[in-house]
């Protein structure tokens, strides 16, 4: 995946111990590689190699993503998509409650921790 063959034959890494021990190298050796190609191409060297990985995304790519799934809840009166659960349930409602408006549960919360405040 590293397309480095010379590693092959480096006692520094010649197996998992050794890279354990010489962790500052290896990840140095990796980061070097990484850093001179396209996120695109490293997945893509990563799949091939049947590696895990995961990438960090954007959040463009988080919206775009085609596991998201969002519910419509309204905010200061628009309709905003929120992200949802990942798997709907049949007595999900269709969106999400009103957003609360600037200090709706204000006195009722601040009755219930002043009362619990006097205990």
């Amino acid at each position: 995946m590293l397309r480095r063959p010379e590693l092959l034959q480096d006692a520094r890494c010649a197996d998992n111990a050794a890279r354990v021990a010489n962790r500052p190298y290896v990840d140095g050796c990796v980061a070097q590689v990484f850093a001179g190609q396209p996120s695109a191409a490293m997945i893509d060297r990563l799949a091939e190699a049947q590696t895990a990985f995961a990438n960090v995304n954007s959040v463009h790519d988080l919206i775009e993503h085609p596991q998201l799934r969002t519910r419509p809840m309204t905010v200061h009166g628009r309709s905003v998509e929120i992200p949802a659960a990942p798997r709907g349930v049949e007595w999900e409602p269709a969106a999400f409650a009103q957003a609360p408006g600037l200090d709706a549960h204000g006195p009722a919360l601040r009755a219930e921790f002043a009362g619990a405040a006097g205990v």
